[in-house]
């Protein structure tokens, strides 16, 4: 165990990451061997009340809300005489008698298990601005699902992450329950394990000053993200929209690590954890999750960390030859990430408030290696003065980090047609409508999509091609430090004869479903 000066030394470690990485806010907690080594909050909730972060304040988990989805399930299954394979069907056949996929193979064999891994092989995985516009809803979405495209990759064939399937997962929850997802959450694990610091995004709790308040990199300088974008992650809930504290996350890992167990009671059989635990699907080793997770791996650096599989709700890794569980989780200026060490029964949480993208992930990342090699007596090899640096002096800098890349507006550059032809009604059968209008004034398009979402369209130069310009809470869009190509921000409108204007693609969706216009929908 850490002594008190090595603990002194992880809280200088965390102040001078927050400096060097420009992060508001964070909180970290550490428990080791049932024992509550460190439950703190550091810096602000905000850059304009300057509220101190503090062992309560809550941040927006993102991803590691699965772990709680999975659990949940973990804990329910055998009380109804089910298990992780049981069809989907089968759970639905009496709610929702008519509920199925595109495709009738998987309608039929498609079970928790293929929900929970990412096996489905059905598009619009990570979909930030379905659930960011709040363009599809849990309520309706059983009826929905089979207006979901399929990808090309098939069913059960590759890792292929998908958080509207969590949203599924959910409602198998409140079928099962009776009740919602967020009630069954808050009863399960926020009241039983006295979590009383936890709640949900999309709750109002707008007026509550221990709330760290997102923010992110804009032009070079940091921003508070508008609120309201996170209170529409409603519609992906059971994988994204819980908030907890750094006291409350102590709760939870203590939780996990004694595998359900809760004053020597058994509240979930081990199995069902375990189970949760085990790989599922191979994470595959890309350029791109290189990019993603900063692998590091010897002889280049000192070390190797790795992330290999994803099982039910965590992923699964190793550090330092160590089996490491958990899950990270990334929202629109919140970033987190929890890591277990079963076997050395260590569990690690930390979170910021900002500055959002790359530094986010790489900071929580580089906090996980310290306190490990703190709290394992392993030995350090990060020199706190030059985190700034990684991954260099071990490889250059560029390998992970490119440059930001902003999708300028250009004005003055006319449409290929006439604006009128782009206005409509565009449907798509799960993500529902986009609407078109014009402002024949100043030679623009405005496009509307679900509750919140509100763009403006630019002629970019291409053929019936615009570039989007977020409004209202959408405006940082436009403006964020990322990495990201500029493609990801235009509309492209297609044509079935030389004047019919008749769909088009938002390349914000990773997959880019089509949107019809509704006088051409058969």
């Amino acid at each position: 165990m850490a002594s008190a000066a090595e603990v002194e030394q992880i809280r200088s470690f965390i102040r001078t990451l927050m400096k060097k990485y420009q992060v508001p806010g964070a909180c970290v907690s550490i428990v080791y061997k049932g024992e509550v080594i460190l439950e703190e909050g550091y810096g602000v909730t905000d850059l304009k009340t300057q509220h101190p972060v503090n062992e309560c304040t809550q941040f927006g988990i993102g991803s590691i809300s699965k772990c709680f989805t999975a659990v949940l399930l973990a804990a329910l299954l055998p009380q109804h005489g089910i298990t992780w394979d049981t069809p989907l069907k089968k759970m639905f056949a009496e709610s929702e008698p008519d509920f199925h996929f595109s495709d009738e193979y998987i309608t039929e064999h498609a079970c928790l298990r293929d929900l929970l891994a990412h096996k489905m092989g059905i598009e619009l995985g990570s979909s930030d601005l379905s659930w960011m516009c709040e363009s599809f809803s849990r309520v309706d979405m059983l009826s929905k699902v089979q207006h979901i495209p399929l990808s090309s990759i098939g069913f059960r064939a590759k890792f292929e992450y998908n958080n509207i399937m969590y949203s599924l997962a959910g409602k198998v929850i409140e079928i099962l329950t009776g009740s919602s997802w967020e009630d069954r959450i808050r009863e399960r694990f926020f009241e039983l394990l006295g979590m009383s610091n936890s709640s949900f995004l999309n709750e109002e709790y707008d007026e509550s000053p221990n709330l760290a308040r997102p923010h992110m990199l804009m032009n070079g300088k940091l921003d508070e993200i508008n609120m309201a974008v996170h209170r529409c992650s409603v519609c992906i809930g059971p994988g994204a929209s819980i908030c907890s504290s750094a006291r409350d996350m102590a709760k939870w890992m203590q939780f996990l690590l004694d595998k359900g167990r809760l004053f020597d009671t058994s509240i979930i059989p081990a199995r069902q954890i375990e189970e949760c635990w085990k790989a599922q699907f191979a994470i595959p080793t890309d350029s791109q999750s290189e990019l993603l997770y900063c692998y590091v791996s010897q002889p280049q650096f000192p070390v190797t960390a790795s992330l290999d599989a994803y099982g039910l709700g965590f992923q699964k890794g190793h550090y330092r030859g160590y089996q490491c569980i958990g899950h990270s989780g990334e929202l629109f200026g919140y970033d987190s990430l929890l890591t277990l060490y079963p076997d050395m029964n260590l569990g690690i949480f930390t979170a910021f408030n900002g500055p959002g993208g790359e530094k986010s992930y790489l900071g929580n990342m580089l906090l996980r290696y310290f306190i490990t090699d703190s709290m394992l007596g392993l030995g350090h090899w990060l020199i706190p003065e030059s985190i700034d640096r990684f991954p260099e002096p071990w490889v250059p800098r560029n390998r992970y980090f490119l440059p930001h890349v902003h999708a300028d507006i250009v004005h003055g550059i006319r449409a290929s047609r006439a604006l009128t032809d782009y206005v409509g009604t565009y449907r798509n059968g799960f993500l529902g409508d986009v609407c078109i209008s014009t402002d024949l004034a100043n030679g623009t398009l405005t496009m509307y999509h679900g509750k919140l979402g509100e763009f403006k369209l630019h002629p970019d130069g291409d053929a019936d091609q615009f570039r989007i310009e977020g409004m209202g809470a959408m405006l940082f869009l436009h403006h964020l430090d990322l990495y990201s190509p500029t493609s990801w921000m235009v509309v492209r409108f297609f044509t079935s004869a030389p004047d019919v204007v008749d769909s088009l693609v938002i390349s914000f969706y990773e997959s880019a479903p089509v949107f019809t216009k509704s006088e051409y929908i058969s």
